[in-house]
């Protein structure tokens, strides 16, 4: 301790704590959702809505057993951030009848799984079926 009563003797005194100042309040932005005009739906817009409910809620009777035969393609595969799907793969649907209906990948697994590994497999390797195999090298050194 005399150590430091030695130094603060050679430097002035023992230094003071600066009294705190209230922060400074920043001005906030105006919403700019008020300004912007709504814009109209269309009825592309409305049909695409339409399209990604559920098959349940548009009163679609899904068929009894495997889909393979029923489904023309799997169309997309998502896990939304929000809503009542929160976190949920959810796999979209093209019927041979030409609806588009929104399921659970797990139901999909087990109603069309062939159809779900025809679109992996075109989303790895593109729009071709088979993947294209390399040649090996025949030089032996």
């Amino acid at each position: 301790m005399d150590v430091l009563k030695a130094y603060w003797d050679k430097t002035g005194g023992k230094p003071q704590a600066k009294p705190k100042t209230p922060a400074k309040k920043g001005t906030k932005r105006k919403s700019m959702a008020q300004d912007t005009p709504e814009v109209a739906t269309t009825s592309t817009t409305k049909s695409t809505a339409d399209a990604d409910e559920p098959a349940e809620n548009k009163g679609y009777s899904l068929p009894e057993g495997s889909w393979e035969d029923k489904v023309q393609l799997v169309d997309s595969v998502e896990k939304p951030d929000e809503g009542e799907h929160k976190g949920v793969l959810m796999i979209y649907l093209l019927w041979e009848d030409g609806t588009r209906t929104q399921h659970s990948a797990q139901q999909c697994r087990q109603k069309c799984p062939q159809k779900l590994l025809d679109y992996y497999e075109s989303k790895l390797y593109g729009n071709s079926s088979k993947p294209k195999r390399r040649r090996r090298s025949t030089n032996k050194a």
